[in-house]
C-alpha cells in the first residue's frame, strides 16, 4: 500500500463524499454512452473504486470531469472551450 500525504488523503475523501455511482448511474448522470463510461475508465480519466467485478464512479469524480470539459459561446457566437 502506497503511503499518501494528509493532503492527498483529503483529496481521495473529499472525491468519494458525493457517493458513488454504478456504471449505469454515471449513464444516467452525464447523458454519455456506457462504452464511452468504460474507456474514460480504462484510460484513467474517471477515478473508480473496483468493487469485486464492478466498478462504482465517484459521483464528484463525474462532476469534475464535465466540468472540465464544458465548452462555452464567447461572446461573437464561437464555441470556446473552459
Amino acid at each position: 500500500m502506497a503511503i499518501r500525504t494528509p493532503a492527498q488523503e483529503a483529496r481521495r475523501m473529499d472525491l468519494v463524499s458525493g457517493g458513488l455511482l454504478d456504471v449505469p448511474g454515471a449513464v444516467e448522470f452525464t447523458r454519455l454512452s456506457r462504452s464511452t463510461i468504460f474507456e474514460l475508465l480504462r484510460a484513467g480519466t474517471i477515478a473508480s473504486v473496483r468493487v469485486g467485478k464492478s466498478r462504482r464512479i465517484p459521483r464528484r469524480a463525474l462532476e469534475e470531469f464535465v466540468a472540465a470539459n464544458l465548452v462555452d459561446v464567447d461572446t461573437v457566437g464561437r464555441l470556446t472551450t473552459t
